[in-house]
């Protein structure tokens, strides 16, 4: 009996949207609902007793990733972020600089997932949502072959399952 209240209360929770809502990522506004962002909330998932808990930039990706993009995620902490300096001094800001200058023709989307005082649980959260993200197999070994790329930022790939 206990059990079944349980469901129960879990389920009318759920139907009436109690809580947050730590999904990774969100439209960036509800001007923009063809961007989505981090979460600026996520965090809380991880910071539950502070009154200032550390939130993502607001780095904007488009919902649906046009055949002519080049999407790369770069996860991390605050050296990731870009601390201590401003969003335009990280080094996902320089790599997307560098990627426009050597492919004028495409959209280059670099996703500054960096996240000031996180760990690798919160890294290992994110990854799923991340790989969901589409990506080109194309683009992918055509941007791992230059050697200008010496950051930590890795292009993730769903494992490809064999036949047996």
């Amino acid at each position: 009996m206990l059990f079944r209240s349980i469901i129960i209360l879990e389920f009318s929770l759920r139907l009436f949207g109690y809580g947050e809502n730590y999904k990774t990522f969100k439209p960036l506004s509800k001007a923009f609902q063809n961007r989505l962002a981090l979460n600026p909330k996520l965090t809380l998932k991880y910071f539950t007793n502070l009154n200032n808990y550390p939130t993502p930039l607001p780095d904007s990706f488009l919902k649906e990733k046009t055949k002519n993009t080049y999407r790369i995620f770069v996860l991390g902490g605050s050296s990731a972020e870009g601390w201590p300096y401003v969003s335009t001094g990280s080094f996902p800001a320089f790599l997307k600089r560098r990627l426009e200058l050597l492919y004028p023709e495409k959209n280059i989307e670099v996703i500054n997932c960096g996240i000031s005082a996180i760990n690798t649980y919160t890294i290992r959260d994110i990854v799923p949502d991340v790989i969901k993200q589409k990506r080109s197999e194309e683009h992918t070994s055509e941007l791992q072959s230059h050697s200008f790329i010496s950051y930590a930022v890795f292009c993730l790939k769903k494992k490809k399952r064999k036949n047996k």
